[in-house]
Parts: structure tokens; sequence; C-alpha cells
């Protein structure tokens, strides 16, 4: 008994390694081995992704092909895929975490690799912000993008999906049998939930329902929301095209949609038709949840005015070399025959732990286009560095859009910019057309009030100067506080 004992400890002492800290390096098979320079104690902060290829980690002397799993269940930011060990922690600690791998020949081996989290920075409060006052509508403006380019939907009028401005109704997830994913009350908007009060006001999660009935499936607007579409188990192949009407790629057998995970922690296997390679900002920025931890689309609350970008990509690198483009203003005002200048930023997909600057950067070298209102193509926009300028000569609504030079390739990592312009035929009381305000409109508005003459009925709408839906004495009045200011639009 002595002697098998004996061996049986030898035994375990050949095949069992120890790390400082006390983390086991590795069990090892016959054929399968454990590189000596595998990873075995990490740092990273919350919110960091850490991968290391398998392969870097484990070999076989008879060239089987492995398969591996995990030893536990780590939680849904903690998986393997595509020969990758992905890791990611939502709060500091220590986590030791082991994987296993097989071979065909029956062979096995493990690894354990300590993973240290340290605590992120709590970023701009610009991540965070949401309303949790119930609100049974919020209306957003929403661009999707493959490969930097803006799609169009599958409805009737094939619409732009590009600063597209949408009104997303507060429905409730059981009709979906997603109420594991209702959103709660926080502390002060951010952190995990602390009761179980409902908000009842629309999420990122009621949006991409909405979004996908409406322009994916192409229902009619009266039909969404209401739980009867079958949107989580759509499968139909279909076609997808970019805004210039060209194919963008065909969903096969990918769903819509495809959730997973849980409670704060959804995860979107595919979207769109499209593979899980996606991120979508909030204003611009990374939505955060907590310090380092971003917020998924079941906690995203949704309010009046916000910007949703939702970029899928070909680059599985974007998460690394990316970013978010925007200029100066989601909208502007002008005049006819004036100028507009403005400048092209960038918000990086890398955290500030991997070399991000989290903040908004000038950005140059993109390519600028004006678009009419139905974004058909108007004429590229020349500028200097990040800084652009356009002259608007007519009225109307119009469209501005920045694009990754790579747009539509392989290569493509940076979600468009896009922006509103409205523009207007003069100053606001400029009841002559001639550019400025002078007496000669007061006359005019007196002559046409007082029945001596008579103006069209958009230049009486122009004369409301002050707002209150009716035009009287207080706007001539206002016109000549216009005047004596030196023909400033009021």
């Amino acid at each position: 008994m002595k002697k098998k004992a004996l061996s049986l400890l030898l035994a375990v002492v050949l095949v069992l390694s120890l790390v400082p800290g006390g983390a086991v390096l590795a069990l090892a098979g016959e054929h399968i081995s454990v590189k000596a320079d595998a990873p075995a104690e990490i740092v990273i902060t919350v919110g960091q992704l850490y991968t290391v290829a398998l392969s870097d980690i484990f070999e076989d002397s008879e060239g089987h092909v492995l398969s591996y799993e995990l030893n536990e269940n780590y939680g849904t930011q903690t998986y393997i895929k595509d020969g990758q060990f992905v890791f990611n922690a939502s709060k500091p600690d220590k986590y030791i975490v082991t994987i296993n791998a097989s071979c065909s020949g029956g062979d096995k081996a493990s690894h354990t690799i300590e993973i240290t989290a340290n605590p992120a920075s709590e970023g701009a409060e610009i991540q965070y912000g949401y309303d949790e006052t119930p609100a049974s509508e919020v209306t957003v403006y929403v661009t999707l993008s493959n490969d930097g380019i803006p799609l169009r939907g599958n409805d009737e009028d094939e619409t732009v999906l590009s600063h597209l401005e949408l009104t997303i109704p507060y429905f409730d997830l059981a009709l979906y049998g997603l109420e594991s994913f209702y959103r709660y009350q926080t502390n002060n908007g951010r952190g995990e939930y602390i009761n179980e009060t409902l908000v009842e006001r629309p999420t990122a999660l009621h949006m991409y329902i909405y979004l996908l009935e409406r322009f994916y499936m192409g229902l009619p607007e009266e039909e969404c929301g209401k739980g009867t579409s079958g949107v989580l188990s759509y499968q139909e192949p279909t076609d997808i095209y970019d805004m210039e009407g060209e194919l963008a790629y065909n969903s096969g057998t990918w769903k819509a949609i495809n959730i997973t995970g849980s409670a704060t922690s959804l995860y979107m296997d595919n979207f769109w038709g499209h593979d899980e390679n996606l991120l979508y900002y909030r204003n611009h920025v990374y939505p955060l949840m907590s310090a380092g931890w971003g917020a998924t689309s079941d906690y995203m609350l949704l309010s009046d005015g916000d910007t949703m970008d939702i970029a899928m990509f070909t680059n599985w690198n974007f998460y690394h070399s990316g970013a978010f483009l925007k200029f100066d203003e989601d909208s502007y005002e002008i005049n006819a025959g004036e100028t507009l200048n403005f400048t092209s930023y960038k918000y990086e997909t890398k955290s500030v732990d991997s070399g991000g600057a989290e903040s908004f950067l000038p950005v140059e070298g993109m390519n600028v286009y004006v678009y009419d209102e139905d974004w058909n193509l108007i004429q590229p926009v020349d500028g200097t560095g990040s800084d652009y300028e356009y002259t608007f000569e007519e009225s109307g609504t119009f469209y501005l859009a920045a694009f990754d030079p790579n747009i539509k390739s392989e290569d493509a990592c940076m979600a468009p910019a896009t922006s509103k312009v409205v523009v207007s035929s003069g100053p606001k009381g400029d009841l002559n057309g001639d550019g400025e305000i002078t007496g000669e409109d007061a006359d005019m508005l007196y002559g046409a009030l007082s029945g001596e003459n008579s103006i069209s009925e958009e230049a009486l709408a122009e004369a409301d100067l002050n707002g209150d839906g009716r035009v009287d004495i207080l706007d001539i009045m206002l016109i000549y506080v216009c005047v004596n200011n030196g023909n400033m639009a009021y």
C-alpha cells in the first residue's frame, strides 16, 4: 500500500504544477500539453475584455483537433468561441478560471488562469443619465449601419435608417416572453436594481423590437409592439440593402434577433440577420451601467431627443481600432445663402484602460456629403483637416453625413456621423424676401392686418415672431425691435 501510494503521489507531482499565488498552471494529458508561456496570472480592469487564443495555451503532439469547455459557468461575459477564451468582469475581484481541453484520442488536459479585475474609472456623466420616470413613448433619432454605411428598411418605403426620427412606444415585454428583462429602479440612474418597482419607460430593448418589426419584417406601425409578430423566432432569409440600394448582405440562417443572457447582461447572438459583431452608442458615447461596465439594451432607458447609433461590422477588430463619428451638433438651423461651418469628431470604441481617449477627438480624412431630405446625394463637401464648410443656397431640409474612408469593406471600423440641417428662406419676419428685416416688412404686415393689402400664407406664417400661433400688433412691434437692433432676426 505504501509503494502504491508513493507511486500515485509521484504521478500527481509530475502532472501538477503551481504558479506564484497558488493558481494551478496545468494538468497535462499523455499528448495534450500546456505551453510553457501560457498565461497564468492576468490583471485587467472591470469592463476590459480579455481574450487569448486557446492555441496559445494548449498543444497536441498527435495533431488532434481539440475541443474546449470551462470548468463552471462564469456568466455570459466569460465564454469560449471561435478558438478563443473571452473574459470580462462587472465587479472588482479575483477570478479563478479553469479551461478543459480534450481531443478525439480521448486525452484531456486543463489549465487555470488567475484573473484580477481592478476597479475601472467612473466614466463621464453623459454615459449614464437614465430617466426613470414613466413615459408611454419617446422620440429618438436612430442610425443603423453596416460596415460604415446606413441601411435601408424592408418596409414599403424602403426607409433609409439614418438619422431617422422614430417614436418608440412602451409595451409590456411579457408580450414577448421577455419579462425577465424588465427594467427596475436604481440608485440615481446607475448600478444594480434596488427594488422590483417596474420602470414603465421604453428601453433600447423596446427600440430594437420595434425597429425589427417595423423595418426588418416590414410590418405596419399599428402591428408593432403588440407581441404578435413572432419577431423573436423570425428566421426568413432576408436581403439587406444599404442606403445606396446595394446589397449589403443576406441574413441566411441568422434570426432577426437572438437574445441570450440575463437581466442587465442581455446579449444578442445576432441582430438584423447579422452576427454579434456590433456595438451601439447612446448620444455618441458608450453607455454605462456602472464603472467600466456597459449598459445592455434592457437596462438603457431612452429619453426624447436621444441619438442612437447601432453599427454592425465584418471587421472583428473594430472593438480595438474603431470609433463612432459625430458632428458638432445633431441638428443645425441656418438661413438660405448662409455658410455652415462644422467639425467631425470621433469617440473611440476601445476603453481608456485599453488606450482609448474616452472623449471626443477631432477626426480627419472622413468622406463628408450633403443629402436632401430623402437622402439623395447632392454633393461631397471639401474640408481642411476635421473642419468643413458648405453654403446652402436654397431653403429646405438637408442632411450631413461623414463616412469611414473604408466604407463597405472589411476594413471599415467606424460608424457614420449624421446631422439634420433646416434651412429657412430668410430671417423670421422678412416678409418681402430681401434677406433682411426692415421697416418695409413692418408696413407690409400692418397693411395685411388692416386689410389694405394681402401677403401669402407662407409669408404670414413667418410673421409670427413671438410664436403664439397668431399674427397681430405684437408681431409688428417685434419687427420694429429687430430693425432697431440692426436688422437682426428675432
